[in-house]
């Protein structure tokens, strides 16, 4: 109940400002007439003035009049592209291989980075000590895999190791590499 009363008097208050202007005018058959007269000619003068008073409305007719809009660059930079660009080097693609790779550490550096501490003769052939660049040293043997290139190790022998990679030529194709470590005299 008390819900039907706020509606109801929810809409008496939003009508009753209709019925109030309604009941201001008079509605004597001499003024209605002389005003149907007037409006009749204040339509034309009135929409004059507001063609006058907008001087808005010339702005967007001449916006819209035209093509559309066209970004000229010229001299200045393409809002779309990176302010930093880093350009990669062959130096920067093995450091990438590097640190995206969780390979094992012979094929964390160079081969050409590794040096050659010592040899030894053993029943099955000849077993090497190389040194990595993080002054770790590993032993390897003939058809371990060691360096970025997927070096192999060819031939080891008494004074130095031997060792192919594939690595791109300047016509971006692969070809064998031959790497040789070897001894040094004062070690």
């Amino acid at each position: 109940m008390t819900t039907m009363r706020h509606a109801f008097l929810m809409i008496l208050i939003l009508l009753l400002p209709f019925g109030m202007a309604d009941c201001s005018k008079s509605t004597t058959p001499q003024k209605s007439a002389k005003k149907a007269s007037k409006t009749q000619n204040k339509p034309e003068q009135a929409q004059e003035k507001v063609e006058e008073e907008d001087p808005f409305k010339k702005e967007e007719e001449e916006l819209f009049k035209t093509e559309g809009y066209a970004y000229e660059p010229g001299k200045r930079r393409d809002p779309f592209s990176p302010l930093v660009i880093v350009k990669k080097t062959k130096e920067t693609k093995k450091q990438s291989r590097k640190l995206a790779v969780n390979a094992p550490p012979l094929q964390s550096f160079d081969a050409r980075e590794f040096r050659l501490i010592a040899t030894l003769s053993g029943k099955d052939g000849f077993i090497a000590l190389l040194k990595a660049p993080d002054n770790k040293a590993y032993t390897v043997t003939k058809g371990t895999l060691i360096g970025l290139n997927m070096g192999k190790i060819m031939e080891i022998n008494m004074s130095e190791v031997i060792l192919e990679e594939l690595v791109e030529n300047q016509l971006n194709k692969m070809e064998p590499r031959q790497v040789i470590l070897k001894l040094r005299k004062e070690e």
